[in-house]
């Protein structure tokens, strides 16, 4: 029973977590709002074309930040090892279910925010920081990869 009563608080706080935008906290400090300008899309592109390199390179950090905390605390929480488990380990029996849990909760959360009525970002950021916990080597190769496609073909849909 204890399982998945953390089971439901990581969901809730994770989605709660995944709500804070940190395009729109970044942006305010420059007394704009980053929802106005560019393609009006509250994440890490339009903040890297409308305020330059270095807010857009910081916002891609925070917001993988927030798929990274939820993520881990899911993992350690819910993993099979867990003194908060009791012993308990959830149906599919898998280890990284808290890790999927958390992560999922933080992206919806920053894809469907609540505060700001159900219009986020696209949540490729927060999704980089739950792969970076789930599997780092693979993430961080296709970063790469996709950081040239973006240099080399500048177009950052695609």
């Amino acid at each position: 029973m204890a399982y998945y009563l953390v089971m439901i608080a990581i969901i809730v706080c994770s989605y709660f977590l995944g709500n804070v935008n940190f395009s729109i906290i970044i942006s305010s400090f420059k007394h704009r709002d980053v929802r106005k300008v560019g393609s009006g899309n509250p994440g890490t592109m339009n903040m890297l074309r409308s305020f330059g390199v270095r807010l857009g390179a910081l916002t891609l950090v925070l917001d993988a930040i927030k798929g990274v905390v939820p993520a881990l605390v899911g993992w350690l929480l819910l993993g099979s090892d867990s003194p908060l488990c009791g012993g308990e380990k959830f149906a599919f029996g898998n280890d990284e279910i808290g890790l999927y849990i958390g992560g999922l909760s933080a992206v919806v959360g920053h894809c469907f925010p609540v505060i700001y009525k159900f219009k986020g970002g696209k949540g490729v950021a927060t999704t980089i920081g739950v792969a970076l916990v789930a599997n780092p080597i693979v993430t961080l190769i296709s970063v790469f990869v996709a950081f040239l496609f973006l240099i080399t073909i500048k177009i950052g849909a695609l």
